[in-house]
Parts: C-alpha cells; sequence; structure tokens
C-alpha cells in the first residue's frame, strides 16, 4: 500500500509539473501574440498618421495653387479693365473729333451760302435745313452706337452671371463630397478609436505612442490654422488693392469727363465771337445765324450729356464686371485642385476668345454701321446669336467637367469602401485567431 500510494503520488507530482511547464509555455505563447498583435496594430496606426500627413501636404500644395491662380485672374482682370478704359478714351476722343469736323463743315457751309446767296435769303435756309438734317443723321448714328454697346455691355454681364451660377453649384457639390468624406473618415477614426482600447487592454506603451501621435495631431492642426489664417489675410488685402484701383479710375474719369465739359464751353464760347462778329452788318442773317447756332449747340449739349451718360454707365458695368470676377475667382478657389486646373484652362481660352471677338466685332460694327444704321442692326443680331453660341459651349464644357468629377469622386468613395472592407476583415481576422488561441489554451 506505500508502494502504491508513493507511486500514485510521484505521478500526480510529475502530472503537475507537466501541467505547470503546459501552462507556462501556452503563457509565453499567448504574450507573444498580444505582442505581435501589439506590433500590428501600432504598424496600422501609424499607416493612418503617415496617410493624414500626406493629406495635409497635399492640401496646403493644393492652397498655394489656388492663390496664386486667384492672383493671375485678378492680373487678368485688372489689365482687361485699363484696355476697356483705354478703348472708351478712345471712342471719346473719335466722338469728339467727328463732333468737331461736324461744326467746323458746318461753319464753312454757312460762310459760302453767306457769300453765294447774299441776296436770296431761299438759299440760306435752304443750307440751315441741310446741315441740320445730317446733324440728326449724326445724332441717330451715335444712338445706335449707344445701343449697341449696351447690349454687348448686357451680353457679358448675362455671361459673368451664368459663370458665377455654374461656379456656386460647383462649389455646393464639393461641400457635399467634403461632408462625405468626413463622414467616411470619423467613422474609420471610431473603429481605430475601439481597436486602440482593445490594444490599450493588452499593453500600456500603445496607449502612451496614442498620447505622443495624438500631440503631434494637436501640433499638424494649429499648423494648417495658422495657413487658412494666412491666405484669409491675403484674399483681404486682394480685394482692398481691386477696390482701390476702382476708385482710381473712377477719379480719372471724373478728370475727363471735366476737361470734355470745359473744353465744349470754350468752344460754344468761340462760337459766339464767330457769329457775332459774322452777322453785325445784316439784322436778318443775324437772326438765322442765331437760329442755326443755338440748334447745333443744343445738339452739341445732347451729344455731351449721351457721351457722359454712355461713359458712366461702362465704367458702372467695369466695376460690376469686377465685382463678379473678384466673387468668382474666391468661389472657384474652394474646388479640387484638377477640376479647377482645367476648368481655369477652359475658361481663361474662351474669355481670350470672347474679348477677341467682341474686339472683331466692334472694329467691324463701327466701320461698317458708319453709313448705314440696317447693317449696325444685322451686326449686333448676328453678334448675339454668337454670344449665345458660346454661353451654351461654355454649359456643355461645365457639364463635362462636372461629369468627370463626379466620376472622380465615386472613384474615390469605391476606394474608400474598399479599404474599408479590407481594415475590418483584417479585424475580424485578428479577433478569430485570438479566439482559437484561448479555445486551444482551454482545450
Amino acid at each position: 500500500m506505500a508502494v502504491v500510494g508513493y507511486t500514485l503520488c510521484r505521478t500526480v507530482v510529475v502530472h503537475a509539473l507537466l501541467m505547470v511547464i503546459v501552462g507556462y509555455t501556452l503563457c509565453n505563447t499567448l504574450v507573444v501574440c498580444a505582442l505581435l498583435i501589439a506590433v500590428v496594430g501600432y504598424t496600422f496606426c501609424s499607416a493612418v498618421a503617415v496617410c493624414a500627413l500626406l493629406m495635409a501636404v497635399v492640401g496646403y500644395t493644393v492652397c498655394r495653387t489656388l492663390v496664386v491662380h486667384a492672383l493671375l485672374m485678378v492680373i487678368v482682370g485688372y489689365t482687361l479693365c485699363n484696355t476697356l478704359v483705354v478703348c472708351a478714351l478712345l471712342m471719346a476722343v473719335v466722338g469728339y473729333t467727328l463732333c468737331c469736323t461736324v461744326v467746323v463743315h458746318a461753319l464753312l457751309m454757312v460762310i459760302v451760302g453767306y457769300t453765294l446767296c447774299n441776296t436770296p435769303v431761299v438759299c440760306a435756309l435752304l443750307m440751315a435745313v441741310v446741315g441740320y438734317t445730317f446733324c440728326s443723321a449724326v445724332a441717330v448714328c451715335a444712338l445706335l452706337m449707344a445701343v449697341v454697346g449696351y447690349t454687348v455691355c448686357r451680353t457679358l454681364v448675362v455671361h459673368a452671371l451664368l459663370m458665377a451660377v455654374v461656379g456656386y453649384t460647383l462649389c455646393n457639390t464639393v461641400v457635399v463630397c467634403a461632408l462625405l468624406m468626413a463622414v467616411v473618415g470619423y467613422t474609420l477614426c471610431h473603429t481605430v478609436v475601439v481597436h486602440a482600447l482593445l490594444m490599450a487592454v493588452v499593453g500600456y506603451t500603445v496607449c502612451s505612442a496614442v498620447v505622443v501621435r495624438a500631440l503631434l495631431m494637436a501640433v499638424v492642426g494649429y499648423t494648417v490654422c495658422s495657413a487658412v489664417v494666412v491666405c484669409a489675410l491675403l484674399v483681404a488685402v486682394v480685394g482692398y488693392t481691386l477696390c482701390s484701383a476702382v476708385a482710381v479710375c473712377a477719379l480719372l474719369m471724373a478728370v475727363v469727363g471735366y476737361t470734355l465739359c470745359s473744353t465744349v464751353a470754350v468752344c460754344a464760347l468761340l462760337m459766339a465771337v464767330v457769329e457775332y462778329t459774322l452777322c453785325s452788318t445784316v439784322v436778318v442773317c443775324a437772326l438765322l445765324m442765331a437760329v442755326v447756332g443755338y440748334t447745333v449747340c443744343s445738339t452739341v449739349d445732347v451729344c455731351a450729356v449721351l457721351m457722359a451718360v454712355a461713359g458712366y454707365t461702362l465704367c458702372s458695368a467695369v466695376v460690376v464686371c469686377a465685382l463678379l470676377m473678384a466673387v468668382v475667382g474666391y468661389t472657384v478657389c474652394s474646388t479640387v485642385a484638377v477640376c479647377a486646373v482645367l476648368m481655369a484652362v477652359a475658361g481663361y481660352t474662351l474669355c481670350s476668345t470672347v474679348v477677341v471677338c467682341a474686339l472683331l466685332m466692334a472694329v467691324v460694327g463701327y466701320t461698317v454701321c458708319s453709313t448705314v444704321a440696317v447693317c449696325a442692326v444685322w451686326m449686333a443680331v448676328a453678334g448675339y446669336t454668337l454670344c449665345s453660341a458660346v454661353a451654351v459651349c461654355a454649359l456643355l464644357m461645365a457639364v463635362v467637367g462636372y461629369t468627370v468629377c463626379s466620376a472622380v469622386v465615386v472613384c474615390a468613395l469605391l476606394m474608400a469602401v474598399v479599404g474599408y472592407t479590407l481594415c475590418s476583415t483584417v479585424v475580424v481576422c485578428a479577433l478569430l485567431m485570438t479566439v482559437l488561441v484561448i479555445l486551444c489554451a482551454a482545450l
């Protein structure tokens, strides 16, 4: 019995030792698995941090590119504004020269009529009728030219409004895409947080690494915020510079108007002196000359008023166009880099084509319509038709760009879904492996 008891005791002791060895081996195996799981989680977390830094770098590069593009758009708008001001001044000089030529021609006609028809009064009246008819024809041509210019200006304003609507629609689409991306990122972040909590149960080291990375992310966020503040200040400076340029243009237009008014007053005084000198002999001729001079003076005043109204209208249209261009440039500055570059190239090419066509149409209209008014109407109809065709092409280009942008967004969402599905599969596999190891240990 003693031998049996001793043998049984030895057997129990050996079995206990074997159980201790097996338990210690299994414990070491579990520790190694836990360490491997911690390494895998830390590697995945580091990859997420690297992706976040790369996204920040890409966003900063896109912001810098958009700022440069906005500055180029401001320079183009300022150059176009200066070109329009120079064209307006040239048109004023041409109109003033034509008006002076008409006045000189009228004086010569009166002198010739007075010299030839000193005795008959009927000839003088006929000459006055001819001069009045010619002056009226010039006034009608001036009115037609003003109507054509106003129509072109309205067409440009409508085109600018359409471009603003397209830009606003694109901006809303980008905002929706940004919200969807934020939702996806938040969902992924939530999953990472749950995984980090599970990893924290395994070891305190991972928690310390998470704290360090949180501080680094805070530093990155502060840097991005500072860059956004700097961009906002630059945009404010650009807006203030554009406003100052508009004020300077307004002062120059006022100086030009005051100079033109002073010149007209001097011409009126010279005309009065000439009339008084020529018509001091015959009373009837003096009265007729007074009627003619009054008629011409009234026509000149009407022309001056019409020219002032046209100049003021053009200046207002330029200011509105400049403001709309600034709004459009600021709105487009928020879009995706690839779409912004493509849209900028297409818009700049289209704008250059429209400006060249407008200049050619103005030259052709001014050359052809100086004699016949019907040709001016036909040219206006043709220009309006061409502008409509250009607007349709611009809308088609916008639709194509929007379709491409939507396709890119869909591809990005599909890639995000695939990445998220793969990440979830890896997490599930890790959990299954852990459960399997625990079951094996239990068995």
